[in-house]
């Protein structure tokens, strides 16, 4: 069980009460569990992933400045995939191909 929160941190796309789920179905019988220790478990698991996650922009404006923060992480195909010249301007997602595509349309 003690492997529980670092497996918790290194795959994320796992939830931890799957996690805990697939633990408890090895874990042997003759050993038992109270529910306030798997409370412990769960509570402990989503700490650690809260530290890797982001934290949750409360406002539009904050939302702005984490986007441009951490804007070169918006990548596709090698390219930069968010385009904005700074904090106060409307993000752009796209990639420079699409972009130079639509400069060369006509209309």
């Amino acid at each position: 069980m003690s492997l529980l929160k670092r497996k918790s941190t290194i795959d994320l796309n796992v939830k931890p009460n799957n996690r805990i789920r697939q633990e408890l179905r090895n874990y042997p019988k003759s050993e038992h569990l109270s529910h306030s220790e798997v409370g412990l478990f769960r509570k402990n698991m989503y700490e650690a992933r809260r530290k890797i996650f982001p934290k949750i922009p409360k406002s539009l404006f904050e939302g702005k400045i984490m986007i441009f923060q951490n804007k070169k992480y918006f990548v596709s195909n090698n390219e930069p995939f968010c385009f904005m010249d700074s904090e106060n301007s409307v993000p752009i997602f796209t990639n420079a191909t699409n972009m130079s595509l639509l400069n060369m349309s006509p209309g």
